[in-house]
């Protein structure tokens, strides 16, 4: 639909309220870019939602160009009693109740400022119905029928084709209303905020028991409005939610399906009809889904390191078990049958009688806490070692509990139940068993380490497709600064500049707090009370200092965050930890850290961080945007 005067007014004075929100010259409790976009709509829809004075043709918008499609089908379809479904969720009958219902489903707070004595849009509707000869009684509005009853009623005179016209909202007249009988177009006057919205309107007329083979659904929207931004977003939500439940792998996140809000940029870019910066969100949403898929790619790798690490080292200590076991295997000697031989003390055993009396004597006359050695058999030595536990009873200590742990020990050394058959069992079979285990472990970590290397030797599959994106919205962001329009002050044109700036760090905080969502990583909730690197000394940033590899014994040189940072911050120490070696811990003592693989790494990266944002002390807020900007071309 084209529009009228008082609409291009209009949208002057919404781009006046939105650079007062947006340099914070205005209170958010006296206006908000919600409130903006709640009024961009209703003027999209009818300017005398804003100003009830304007006459019909100096309103424009949607309201005549409804009337004469909804007319025209009225005509066509008489002779099946076409019925007519028109959605539309502002201006009710009930217009506070309503608006509140709305806002509730966008999970937003905003009172609305419709007066009850207003004329609503739902009327003005049915008189140009009426006034193209559409009989009243043929329109309803579905609000007018107050209960259940009154609803069933209503209903059936749909389906009978008795209301050829009906009217309603989609919490009134979507889920749950059954009328499809003549239905044979649908209108959406105005976008919901919901992608499910639109199925659930949609879903009253594409159903089972219409009995017309062929219906029609029109869509109105209003040139330079908000009508388009509205639509493109609930396409691009519900494009997300549809990769989603059929298990896109490439989907790792979703925009809030409920925001109701809008950035400055937003609201500038519809206002100005400029194709650069509406093309400049679409890039700058792209650039941001591309940036974050490449976090996640990089911790991935991080973490594909560590693990090869722990991996190694396992080998390692597997490797020296295998040869341990093989020649223990090769010089033990067997004990099976009458081949038993046992050395217990300094006396002999060829009898498994004698040999088990005399061995739980040792044991239970055994107290050394220390590891000792008490026999021998089957080319292995005998090592036992006591735990005691005791108790203060009247004044006397006393034993409460003894345990004694027992273990061959050879080249190796293999824990074994306290009893002779079970060192016997051992030596005769379970070694054999113990090497065939540890091989087949040793064979597993091999496959996971060539597994690891192949994944950590990736490249970013999609870094050509970032790279192109972030040319492109460089470029434009550079046309857009040496833009100058006709129809636009040098002052707008500045602010339009800034909306540049406010997108990227509006945008940037909402990727952040989803990053530090999924991953547990330092965020700053309010970006007030928290201090940044720029505020605080090197040593109170970072605690230096180093722990210890319990595989390897390796030191491992620490740089441990002591404080929150915001989003932009977090990502650059993140950047800059990587580029000296570093990665990022999230385990136990070590959380909070990056990990180096020398202290010089450590100290350089310390260094950089602080300089960098050291240097932010004294720059001006424009070049502060750009340095924020610059972190992330």
């Amino acid at each position: 639909m084209n529009r009228q005067r008082a609409f291009d007014d209009f949208k002057k004075e919404l781009l006046e309220r939105a650079d007062a929100v947006h340099s914070g010259r205005v209170d958010p409790t006296e206006d908000n870019f919600l409130k903006i976009v709640s009024d961009f709509r209703k003027a999209s829809l009818d300017m005398r939602l804003i100003d009830p004075s304007l006459s019909e043709s100096e309103a424009g918008g949607k309201i005549d160009a409804v009337c004469n499609c909804l007319f025209k089908k009225y005509k066509e379809t008489a002779d099946v009693k076409g019925t007519q479904l028109v959605f539309l969720d502002l201006s009710t009958p009930k217009g506070k109740k309503d608006d509140a219902e709305e806002l509730s489903a966008e999970n937003e707070a905003l009172s609305e400022e419709t007066s009850q004595d207003e004329i609503s849009v739902y009327d003005r509707i049915k008189r140009g119905l009426v006034k193209r000869g559409i009989p009243a009684n043929q329109i309803a509005f579905v609000h007018e029928a107050k209960n259940a009853n009154a609803r069933q009623d209503l209903f059936n005179r749909v389906n009978e084709g008795d209301i050829r016209v009906i009217i309603g909202s989609t919490s009134k007249m979507g889920a749950g209303t059954n009328f499809q009988k003549h239905l044979v177009a649908l209108h959406h006057v105005d976008c919901p905020w919901r992608p499910r919205d639109i199925g659930q309107r949609e879903g009253r007329i594409l159903r089972n028991g219409n009995q017309n083979a062929e219906v029609e659904i029109f869509t109105y929207t209003t040139k330079g409005s908000f009508d388009a931004n509205m639509w493109e977003k609930v396409a691009k939500k519900a494009s997300m939610i549809d990769s989603l439940m059929r298990g896109d792998p490439t989907i790792n996140e979703l925009e809030d399906v409920s925001k109701a809000s809008a950035d400055y940029q937003e609201i500038a870019s519809t206002a100005y009809e400029n194709p650069l910066m509406s093309e400049q969100a679409k890039i700058s949403s792209q650039v941001r889904r591309l940036q974050y898929l490449r976090h996640i790619f990089n911790q991935e790798r991080d973490e594909h390191k560590w693990n090869l690490r722990i991996y190694e080292n396992e080998v390692s200590e597997i490797q020296r078990r295998i040869k341990n076991l093989k020649a223990d295997i090769a010089e033990k000697v067997n004990t099976a049958g009458e081949d038993f031989k046992i050395k217990l003390g300094d006396k002999t055993f060829t009898k498994r009688g004698e040999a088990n009396t005399e061995f739980e004597n040792i044991l239970h006359n055994f107290k050394n806490l220390s590891r000792t050695k008490i026999g021998e058999i089957g080319g292995f030595d005998i090592f036992a070692r006591a735990e005691i536990t005791h108790a203060q009873n009247g004044g006397v200590v006393e034993v409460v509990d003894k345990r004694v742990f027992v273990q061959l020990e050879n080249h190796g050394a293999y824990p074994v139940d306290s009893s002779i058959q079970s060192m016997e069992h051992f030596i005769n079979k379970g070694i054999e068993k113990n090497l065939s285990e540890n091989e087949k472990t040793l064979k597993f970590d091999l496959s996971n380490i060539a597994q690891l290397k192949t994944e950590i030797d990736k490249k970013f599959d999609k870094q050509e497709e970032l790279d192109a994106a972030e040319k492109r919205l460089a470029e434009i962001q550079e046309q857009l600064k040496g833009e100058k329009s006709e129809n636009i002050s040098v002052e707008e044109n500045s602010s339009v500049e800034n909306s540049d700036r406010a997108e990227e760090n509006s945008v940037e905080e909402t990727s952040e707090e989803n990053i530090s969502e999924e991953i547990q990583e330092p965020t700053d909730e309010n970006n007030s009370d928290e201090k940044n690197i720029s505020e605080t000394s090197t040593q109170e940033k970072f605690e230096v200092g180093e722990f210890t590899d319990t595989k390897t014994g390796e030191k491992i040189p620490s740089a441990k965050l002591n404080e929150k940072v915001d989003g932009t911050q977090w990502r650059r120490l993140l950047e800059l930890a990587q580029k000296h070696g570093g990665s990022y811990s999230r385990f136990g003592l070590q959380k909070n850290s990056f990990l180096f693989d020398t202290a010089e790494n450590r100290d350089k990266f310390i260094r950089e961080a602080t300089q960098e944002n050291s240097a932010e002390e004294n720059v001006t807020e424009e070049q502060a945007w750009e340095k924020i900007q610059n972190l992330f071309d």
